[in-house]
């Protein structure tokens, strides 16, 4: 799929010129939320994305109110064969890992 709106990363890193209102903000961060719950409860396999940035987040619009999110670059996912499963690799971009990743 293409999308016209760029990368999260590039409308958070472009201050000057593009406004996320909380309103914005909060949408986003509701889709981003049930794009993940879609990965991680997808049955009978889950997927565990384990790259998760602006930079592998997609808007769908350049218009922000009419811009849905979409999440991508699944290069480093895992697939996991059922929820009980657990992966020991350690795999993604240094700031964004989880805290018990580094530890």
């Amino acid at each position: 799929q293409l999308h016209s709106g760029g990368t999260l990363s590039d409308c958070i890193h472009q201050r000057d010129k593009v406004i996320l209102t909380d309103t914005l903000r909060f949408r986003f961060s509701l889709e981003i939320i049930e794009g993940l719950y879609s990965l991680h409860k997808s049955n009978p396999k889950v997927v565990i994305h384990r790259d998760l940035k602006p930079s592998n987040i997609l808007l769908t619009e350049k218009d922000l109110n009419q811009a849905h999110i979409v999440i991508c670059d699944f290069g480093q996912s895992k697939i996991l064969q059922s929820p009980k499963d657990r992966t020991i690799s350690i795999a993604g971009t240094y700031p964004y890992m989880s805290p018990e990743c580094l530890e």
